[in-house]
């Protein structure tokens, strides 16, 4: 489904806000390519269950900083109605007006006095991305260029698989807020000091940066 104009403010905050009860990503929301999302249309899929009741309010996607502040800019909503019980696979496309970089997606269950509820598992409903103008060249790119992580879960250390020069690597949480980083030695960081929980790691290289998610056991 395309995006339609929503009537509430773009700048929303990523807040501790309590989680939308009833409903549930049965999936963590995708682009077809996380590190080439083409700025002049793409689309996001929202995969959703609902656990109580019916379920009939909005949800609404927006773009964030890649690490921390207010939102940058909105994606799309879509009114949702599911009963008790069912599934639902949602689609948003657009386009989004802002310069190529890293940025966060995240998806909201919007209330009937316009709050913003988070919907669980939070891991599922925040995504780190790369904007560029050109997809195809971008992709080609990065074909040369592919970085994972292992062992993910880590517990200990975390290793880099890259096939270029790391320049320098970022520890954020979920709600974007800088983790202390270790030195990254023999493209490996420690990652004993940081509690259990999902964080992105921004990966910065000698042609590219990118996030990557992973969690810590």
């Amino acid at each position: 489904a395309t995006a339609t104009p929503l009537s509430t403010p773009t700048m929303i905050q990523v807040l501790a806000e309590p989680e939308a009860d009833s409903l549930s990503l049965t999936e963590a929301i995708s682009f077809p390519n996380i590190n080439a999302v083409d700025k002049s249309s793409t689309t996001i899929t929202i995969k959703i269950k609902n656990h109580k009741g019916f379920f009939d309010r909005r949800i609404a996607a927006y773009v964030f900083p890649a690490e921390t502040g207010y939102s940058l800019a909105f994606f799309g909503n879509q009114d949702v109605f599911i009963n008790e019980g069912e599934e639902q696979t949602l689609t948003f496309t657009n386009s989004i007006d802002l310069e190529p970089g890293n940025y966060r997606m995240i998806v909201y269950a919007i209330q009937e006095d316009e709050t913003y509820l988070k919907i669980q598992p939070y891991e599922y409903s925040v995504i780190p991305f790369t904007l560029v103008d050109n997809v195809s060249t971008e992709t080609q790119i990065n074909t040369d260029d592919k970085f994972s992580l292992f062992p993910n879960p880590a517990t200990d250390k975390l290793n880099i698989r890259s096939g270029e020069k790391i320049l320098s690597t970022k520890i954020f949480d979920l709600l974007g807020k800088q983790m202390p980083t270790p030195t990254i030695e023999n493209n490996a960081i420690s990652v004993q000091h940081l509690p259990s929980g999902t964080y992105f790691i921004k990966i910065e290289s000698e042609k590219d940066t990118k996030m990557l998610k992973f969690i810590k056991k």
